[in-house]
């Protein structure tokens, strides 16, 4: 599985270990965040979906919670809103 950092979407060669004070070597965000973990979801009461991890109120800072994992954060698909951007311009263009 390729990790992917959350923040700056570049690749790491963390594996399935990220320890609670590694950081991104691109773009220093913490790595052992919520925001990193397979189980975040924002849509979520609490932004987790492992419903036995207690509540970290910053998702983007390291903490320590036992149920991390890190999960697939690849680039945004831009092509839509690429796609709608450029159909606007059209639209109010002089």
């Amino acid at each position: 599985m390729e990790v992917v950092c959350w923040s700056c979407h570049k690749s790491l060669e963390a594996g399935d270990s990220i320890s609670r004070t590694q950081e991104c070597p691109h773009c220093t965000v913490d790595l052992h965040a919520c925001r990193m973990c397979k189980f975040f979801d924002d849509t979520v009461s609490g932004g987790c979906k492992e419903t036995q991890a207690d509540y970290v109120h910053r998702k983007d800072k390291a903490n320590f919670c036992e149920y991390f994992k890190p999960g697939t954060h690849g680039p945004a698909d831009t092509s839509k809103a690429d796609e709608a951007r450029a159909r606007l311009e059209a639209l109010f263009k002089k």
